[in-house]
């Protein structure tokens, strides 16, 4: 067997060689050193094509975080298969919708997301992944199978399809390639200045760019990944981080408030040297009380899952210095600024942010237009308002597509207002973000009710809560009697967004 030199499997097989005794991945019971992630990936690539998984075939996954999702990464990646890992924070519906879409083979879960599989039209074999290594295990049944030849993968092998939620409300599977991700690896562990001694505690979803990046970005130079429970709070982290000797850290901005304060009353010795602050603009002064009560360096920025990781990263210091800038463009990508003609902008100037490089995706999964839409003269179209200086440094000046960033998570108003808009009781709605301390953004829907019925606030909120994720039902809503409009009848978005946001509207 052969893989050509910048696919993910030839990554694999090299750190296996090269970083064999090296840990590559904790978590609880299941420990392995790159060696074993090496020979255990094999046999599992080669228990996927003997059920029948073939190249370009979809692998899914609704699974924890933990060694079985990560090793079914590499594994799709030998069997030149795309593997699917699902967001288990959508609603069934979402879920149902996905696997529908993409058309899996197999379906890997966890018994704790088993209720969001039942129900699913697939045809899709369903394998079960219990939480801890069990005696009777399905899939530690597949990892023991023999071990015949593998197909040499391509660099140009479709390897992940991440689903992100599209303005219409329809999602769109994007399709990221083996090359790309591999040249994203590298320039990622460059600005992670990332060595094989190093451990990362992974509290970020490994369903979406943000955790992979960073996961990635170790584990190509063999570094250690400790994997968080799933329900890990600031307090946990700083234990975790301080009981492994962890020099990285992953995980949500939120978390760092009550790590903080954890850290203040029982201080513990701590071996970071750099964190992850997720994408977007912080505050100067919670960056800089990070930096300083942990004493670590920070990586921040901005990033968008059809780029395939982070589009650009700056330091803490860089933060400081800019407190409204994203960073500088990671080395593997080109972008510039465009007008609406699609003519670069002076520096300093407004306008659409472009981006080409290696890790962009490759195409939509069965969605040629909106393939051609984002991805045009070789440049992917972001859809935000930027500028860039002359410096470099990238400024986020707005969003063309209204996207509303939620503490971490992306919420297209479109789509909370297609669920609302479903509510019997309900004529119209719009859906926009209002600013938040804890989530950067919070979503808020401004909502018409029909003539003669009535409805709350909670019964909105149960509504959603079985219709679409919890990050994106609203936060706060305001009832109305009427959408304002022009005389043209267009929505005055400007209108709704000056009326006052208060407690009143708060809905938990």
């Amino acid at each position: 067997m052969s893989e050509a030199g910048l696919s993910a499997a030839a990554w694999c097989r090299r750190i296996g060689r090269s970083h064999a005794l090296n840990p590559a991945l904790i978590d609880g019971a299941r420990q392995r050193t790159y060696a074993e992630l090496d020979a255990r990936t094999d046999r599992l690539a080669r228990a996927l094509i003997a059920a029948g998984v073939g190249p370009g075939d979809r692998v899914a996954a609704l699974l924890y975080n933990g060694a079985p999702l990560i090793e079914l990464y590499f594994a799709a990646a030998k069997a030149r298969a795309i593997l699917l890992p699902l967001n288990w924070r959508l609603a069934a519906p979402e879920i149902a919708f996905i696997v529908e879409d993409a058309t899996p083979k197999l379906l890997f879960v966890s018994p704790g997301l088993a209720p969001l599989a039942d129900g699913l039209v697939s045809h899709a074999r369903r394998i079960a992944v219990p939480d801890e290594p069990a005696t009777d295990d399905p899939f530690e049944a597949l990892v023991a199978g023999d071990l015949d030849s593998l197909p040499g993968a391509e660099p140009d092998d479709l390897w992940i399809m991440l689903y992100t939620s599209g303005t219409t409300g329809r999602p769109k599977g994007c399709l990221l390639d083996q090359r790309g991700q591999f040249v994203s690896a590298l320039a990622s562990a460059l600005l992670w200045r990332a060595q094989p001694h190093d451990k990362v505690l992974m509290a970020l979803p490994l369903f979406h760019v943000g955790g992979l990046g960073i996961l990635f970005a170790h584990m190509i130079v063999g570094a250690c990944t400790v994997i968080a429970p799933r329900v890990c709070d600031g307090a946990l982290a700083r234990d975790m981080i301080a009981d492994y000797g962890c020099t990285r850290a992953a995980i949500a901005p939120q978390l760092y408030a009550r790590m903080l304060e954890v850290q203040a009353e029982v201080p513990r010795p701590l071996a970071l040297d750099l964190v992850s602050m997720g994408g977007g603009m912080h505050e100067p002064a919670l960056v800089a009380e990070v930096r300083d009560a942990l004493e670590t360096d920070i990586l921040l920025g901005y990033g968008q899952t059809e780029a395939g990781n982070f589009i650009s990263y700056l330091t803490a210091a860089e933060q400081l210095a800019r407190p409204r800038s994203c960073g500088r463009a990671m080395a593997h990508l080109d972008v510039a600024v465009l007008d609406e003609a699609g003519r670069p902008v002076p520096a300093g100037a407004s306008g659409e942010l472009v981006v080409r490089g290696a890790s962009v995706l490759r195409r939509y999964w069965n969605q040629p237009e909106a393939t051609g839409r984002t991805l045009r003269d070789g440049w992917l179209r972001t859809g935000d308002l930027f500028s860039i200086d002359e410096a470099g440094y990238l400024t986020l000046l707005g969003r063309l597509k209204d996207l509303i960033k939620s503490g971490g998570e992306n919420v297209y108003p479109k789509e909370v207002e297609a669920v609302l808009d479903a509510h019997p009781a309900i004529t119209e709605s719009c859906v926009f973000g209002v600013p938040d301390d804890q989530w950067g953004e919070a979503v808020k829907a401004v909502i018409v009710i029909r003539p003669g019925r009535t409805l709350t606030a909670g019964e909105i909120v149960a509504w959603c809560r079985d219709h679409i994720a919890g990050y994106k039902r609203p936060r706060y809503i305001e009832f109305v009697d009427a959408l304002p409009r022009s005389d043209a009848g267009k929505l005055l978005m400007r209108d709704l967004r000056a009326r006052p946001t208060g407690p009143e509207h708060w809905t938990g």
